[in-house]
């Protein structure tokens, strides 16, 4: 094992014991080991934590996220007493974007400028300027293929190729004229050579703005580079003088012995670009940091919030941010119940439930929270792509929710939300098919075998919504997410939800009134077990249901199909379904077993 899995694995074990002897075991005789990660484990202590810590309370999370940290070990002093350096990760994570922004500007700016000298030189191609004019482009081609042929260049290497391709077209651009001044000035042309100064003052002054607004740079590094160039025309105007009097001789007989320092305005002005956007770059970077979290791109967007994919910034791990802000929908009360169970659920750790790494609430109010991210398809996508599945792969998915909600249940909280698109198939760790339970937004606590969820409101899917949960101040418990969980295995079997409606109070009251229309009519070739497993689950009242989650699987493993599916043919449908786009597909052509789009599978919120 390296140092950074010893690190992390003794991070586990919070007793003393435990970890000293862990950390015996691991790294045996290894002296020099054992201090690095002695030191390293010091660190993150005296740093209060620079790794997440799961469920940790709301005191040390909620009030402010944490200040994100790096821990580097620099070699040791001696063998007994490494050295260790600890540096803002923020710094060091926003550098990388630099550069990753730095590459992909000289990709563009290369593109720009390669064109226009490709498409120049064959009008030319009789002019004395012409090696020179294939140099630049040289010189330029070659910056180009090294943008693309360095999987991951340095900053070091990035501004050597920024140097190398704006100085070549300054080169082409200033050399060119200045060459056109002195036989002009030798023919006595005088107005051109004037015209001919002003020209290199504007490219220099194009050249100056674009590096100004396109390369980012702090004010220092930009100060630094840009003062030369801004003094350089006047200077070669000088040494022109004082190689050819002549060129002087036309500044002083057009009266422009002094010309306005157009150039130095220019920048001062790309000094001012570079500072705004690299200010303004870092307050988006910082706007998108959540903690120790960098949000990368957008993944989708539920009833409270928005789900983002993210990277933790010390363990590179991807992860899912789901952002709840406030709003109408989300009122500071309804926030703090929230975090509330949220803290509650990431104490959730049965392996099909989604894993909850990490929450906290921003300085702007926004309520985050971190989980894993995970590869593969929730239910509805994956019926909407594939149809119906068949009754063994419903069975063997619906077994194992039932495991997750055994251990909910367990603890007392009723998820009140289950619907394919909160339930993911999952590959994880190489086995497939492994059912995720996603989304405890409106998860409840159960007091005396009932819920004790908002009064007067009605939250949930109204696709999959229990008819006590439809009912405002109803009693809700265990047996309202067996409900739910048996409209599921209904959608999976036939592609559409138990009961139809035309708005979501229709789809309530259907819940609540309407006779259900067994699956077997829907489709053929339900098995009559299967079958009457889920119309116990969704039997109007309560009493009629499963009385748990553990009854409810039971039935499940006891049904004939239950044998059709198993890891190994999971495994196999996934090597043969890996290429599935990522969007979801056109449902299918209509027939038997055609795809039902219901007219409401969003979770809402009615007030009474």
């Amino acid at each position: 094992m390296n140092e950074r899995s010893i690190f992390l694995d003794a991070l586990d074990r919070t007793d003393p014991a435990a970890r000293r002897a862990y950390l015996d075991a691991a790294c045996g005789a290894d002296a020099e080991l054992r201090a690095r990660v002695d030191s390293l484990l010091a660190a993150h202590d005296r740093a209060g934590g620079f790794l997440e810590t799961p469920a940790a309370p709301p005191q040390s999370v909620l009030s402010k996220p944490s200040s994100a940290v790096t821990v580097v070990a620099a070699a040791p002093a001696s063998r007994s007493s490494p050295k260790v350096r600890v540096t803002d990760s923020s710094q060091r994570a926003f550098s990388d974007e630099t550069t990753a922004l730095l590459r992909r500007r000289l990709v563009w700016v290369a593109t720009v400028t390669v064109c226009p000298m490709i498409l120049a030189l064959f009008p030319t191609l009789h002019l004395a300027f012409l090696d020179l004019r294939i140099a630049c482009l040289v010189v330029c081609l070659t910056c180009v293929g090294l943008l693309h042929a360095l999987r991951t260049p340095t900053r070091r290497q990035l501004r050597l190729l920024e140097l190398f391709m704006f100085g070549s077209v300054i080169v082409q651009m200033t050399v060119m004229p200045a060459a056109l001044m002195l036989e002009r000035a030798r023919a006595n042309d005088f107005p051109t050579v004037i015209m001919d100064g002003y020209f290199i003052q504007g490219v220099w002054v194009l050249v100056i703005i674009s590096y100004g607004m396109l390369i980012p740079n702090t004010w220092q590094r930009a100060l630094v580079l840009l003062l030369p160039a801004g003094l350089a025309p006047y200077a070669s105007t000088y040494l022109l003088g004082l190689y050819e009097p002549k060129v002087r001789e036309a500044y002083d007989a057009l009266h422009h012995g002094t010309p306005f320092p157009v150039v130095l305005v220019a920048v001062a002005e790309a000094l001012f670009y570079s500072h705004i956007l690299n200010v303004s770059r870092w307050e988006l970077y910082r706007a998108k940091k959540f903690g120790q979290y960098r949000l990368q791109e957008k993944l989708g967007s539920g009833g409270m919030g928005e789900v983002y994919r993210a990277e933790h910034e010390l363990l590179k791990r991807s992860c899912a941010i789901k952002l709840i802000r406030p709003g109408i929908d989300a009122d500071p009360a309804a926030i703090a119940r929230f975090e509330q169970e949220v803290r509650a659920t990431a104490q959730l750790t049965h392996w099909n439930t989604v894993e909850v790494y990490d929450y906290g609430r921003t300085d702007q109010g926004v309520f985050y929270y971190v989980m894993e991210l995970l590869r593969g398809q929730n239910l509805d996508e994956l019926v909407r792509r594939s149809g119906p599945l068949p009754p063994g792969r419903v069975v063997y998915l619906l077994a194992q929710v039932c495991a997750a909600l055994r251990e909910a249940h367990g603890q007392g909280l009723i998820h009140r939300d289950i619907k394919p698109a909160n339930i993911f198939a999952a590959t994880r760790g190489g086995a497939f098919d492994v059912a995720k339970l996603l989304d405890f937004g409106l998860v409840s606590h159960t007091t005396g075998g009932t819920s004790d969820g908002e009064k007067g409101v009605i939250s949930g899917s109204p696709a999959y919504m229990a008819p006590e949960q439809g009912t405002p101040g109803a009693p809700t418990d265990a047996r309202t997410d067996l409900y739910a969980l048996g409209g599921v295995g209904y959608f999976l079997l036939t592609g559409r939800s138990p009961f139809d409606g035309a708005t979501i109070f229709d789809q309530i009251a259907a819940h609540r009134h309407a006779a259900i229309v067994p699956p077997s009519q829907r489709i053929p070739g339900v098995p009559a077990d299967l079958e009457a497993v889920l119309l116990r689950c969704l039997a109007k009242s309560p009493a009629d249901r499963y009385p748990d989650a553990g009854s409810l699987r039971k039935a499940l493993s006891a049904c004939r199909c239950a044998a059709e599916w198993d890891a190994e043919k999971a495994a196999a449908w996934w090597a043969a379904h890996e290429t599935e786009p990522e969007e979801p597909a056109p449902a299918p052509t209509p027939g038997p077993a055609t795809m039902h789009r219901e007219p409401s599978v969003a979770t809402v919120k009615v007030r009474f």
